[in-house]
């Protein structure tokens, strides 16, 4: 999503309230009555007509507002009010632990699946939630972090006579998990300070690799 996007969305937050054609406005400790417009305004995303019922888009001063909760919805983002700070945040909130896939899809996979939602896959005999399943020759998965984030928890397992976890971040390699097959889990810490762009590659004999409840902090 474009900035500019994001900037709409976010003073949008507003637009939930509105019930009037002259609503207060409270900004830190002043509170001012402005004057805004309704022009039936339509938002369509990738196409589709957004129902804006009970949360009308308007115009103040030459800027559209729109409503922030509706389109994180609309978009599959979490949407969080913290009202002691009086912060709107998208995704993961700051110093929060999120579930990856609800905050984010990748930038690129290769023979990669996502279980993500109620979605679920049966490995090493459990339910695995928020998941992702190697196979084949060549998979990769890779995330655009861009430096917003701390640290990525996971747990893995391979099947079969089983590898090694290649991590890359920003193309340079930072850890090797061994993963013996068809054994428990190991749990895998990946801090991110700085990291824009993080590759996860499976290697070795395995049939199927997994990483599941991939947290994001």
């Amino acid at each position: 999503m474009k900035l500019s996007n994001l900037r709409r969305i976010f003073c949008g937050f507003i637009a939930g309230a509105v019930v009037a054609a002259i609503v207060p406005v409270i900004a830190k400790t002043v509170e001012e009555q402005i004057t805004v417009y309704y022009k039936d305004i339509k938002i369509n995303i990738d196409g589709e007509p957004l129902d804006t019922t009970g949360a009308e888009p308007f115009i103040y001063d030459g800027t559209t507002y729109l409503p922030v909760r509706k389109i994180s919805e609309a978009v599959g983002k979490n949407v969080q009010w913290d009202g002691t700070t009086n912060t709107v945040s998208l995704g993961s909130a700051p110093g929060t632990t999120n579930n990856l896939f609800d905050i984010m899809q990748p930038h690129a996979s290769n023979y990669c699946k996502i279980y993500s939602g109620n979605d679920k896959y049966n490995f090493l005999g459990a339910e695995r939630k928020n998941c992702a399943k190697f196979d084949d020759v060549s998979p990769y998965l890779t995330f655009n972090f861009d430096g917003k984030y701390k640290e990525l928890t996971f747990e893995t397992g391979m099947n079969n006579y089983g590898g090694v976890l290649e991590i890359y971040a920003d193309d340079v390699l930072v850890q090797e998990v061994q993963t013996p097959g068809n054994q428990p889990p190991k749990k895998v810490t990946v801090p991110l300070d700085g990291v824009l762009q993080l590759t996860i590659i499976p290697t070795g004999n395995f049939y199927v690799c997994c990483c599941w409840d991939m947290q994001l902090r």
